[in-house]
């Protein structure tokens, strides 16, 4: 699966898209399929610190 980290302080131009392992339900836990997600400013002032 494909996701976005911040493996770096400093702006949105430090995030980076990779390809992670999918994860696995734990008994008693479910996995959620995520078609899309959006960032907003508060979310970019808090990688930039």
């Amino acid at each position: 699966m494909r996701a976005v980290l911040s493996k770096v302080t400093g702006g949105p131009e430090t995030l980076v898209v990779e390809d992670i392992p999918s994860p696995e339900a734990k008994p008693g836990h479910a996995v959620i399929s995520v078609k899309a997600v959006g960032v907003n400013f508060p979310d970019v002032l808090m990688i930039e610190d």
